[in-house]
């Protein structure tokens, strides 16, 4: 399917179907930037990948090559816009029943309040709010970083060397060791 212009005829897009043995039915969508040449700027493969300016999103790694997004000459990404009220979302599930209890990881942006949370095992496990502290077991952080655990509360830093220092909250003492 060519469109062109309505005055010089010149093709600005093409949505065609691609059959080769490397290909097999690939549906593929190209742009005219205004030269005489165009370049690939979708592509729907049969395999049930999608490639967003690359013709072969299988190629990506295969555990995220389900939407591939391709940009090697610069910045790449991808924008998830949504209401000042609102919230943003990648969702990780294992089922697809059109519940929340499928997320089992989430990463959401909250727009009302200017936070990020992450989900794991469908439970929040950490904030990072609009101050930049951050939450472990907390949906509310007073201070740079805040770790709640119904256990005792502990904090680790280790060098790779085996050296660390360990924090720890146990029921009404607290204790700073290297164990």
């Amino acid at each position: 399917l060519n469109f062109e212009t309505r005055t010089t005829h010149a093709s600005r897009w093409l949505i065609g179907n691609e059959w080769q043995a490397s290909y097999k039915g690939d549906l593929f969508f190209r742009a005219r930037d205004g030269a005489s040449s165009s370049s690939e700027i979708l592509r729907l493969k049969s395999d049930g990948t999608v490639g967003i300016n690359t013709a072969d999103p299988s190629a990506s790694w295969v555990g995220a090559n389900n939407l591939v997004v391709s940009d090697t000459s610069s910045d790449g990404g991808i924008a998830i816009i949504s209401g000042t009220s609102g919230n943003g979302n990648i969702m990780f599930a294992d089922a697809q029943d059109g519940a929340f209890s499928d997320a089992r990881g989430l990463i959401t942006y909250l727009h009302n309040g200017d936070s990020m949370r992450f989900i794991t095992a469908n439970a929040e496990a950490m904030r990072i709010d609009s101050s930049q502290r951050v939450g472990i077991g907390t949906s509310s952080p007073s201070h740079s970083l805040h770790v709640v655990s119904s256990g005792n509360g502990e904090i680790k830093a280790e060098r790779t060397s085996g050296a660390a220092i360990l924090i720890q909250a146990q029921s009404a003492n607290g204790k700073i060791g290297t164990s």
